[in-house]
């Protein structure tokens, strides 16, 4: 096996100060630290598994119900991306009866309509 060498290492800092440079550029056309930040953003990032797909639906409606504020993004894995589509895919206001309604089903082991 090839040894990288010292000029790698050189190299590959050479590199870093300039992209440093470039970052630091950019940062002061922005304004530096005057410059506003995004706003943030909320996200709702749900997993799988299907016991873990009734707590996350669970959740979501207590969230819905204390009036916080709702998330901006939705994303999920799994049986967790099935509680986002649900939940993205409908009106504001029926995200959470229609959670209810697919886990409902799926207890009583019928299927959802």
């Amino acid at each position: 096996m090839r040894s990288a060498g010292p000029w790698r290492a050189t190299s590959h800092r050479r590199r870093s100060r300039r992209t440093e440079g470039l970052l630091s550029q950019a940062w002061r056309q922005a304004g530096g630290a005057e410059a506003s930040r995004p706003p943030a953003r909320r996200a709702l990032v749900l997993s799988g598994g299907v016991v873990l797909g009734a707590f996350e639906a669970g959740a979501y409606a207590a969230l819905k119900e204390s009036g916080a504020s709702l998330p901006e993004w939705i994303v999920g894995a799994s049986i967790g991306a099935v509680n986002a589509a649900i939940i993205a895919g409908n009106p504001p206001g029926l995200g959470v009866e229609k959670l209810r309604r697919f886990w409902t089903s799926l207890a009583r082991g019928t299927p959802c309509p």
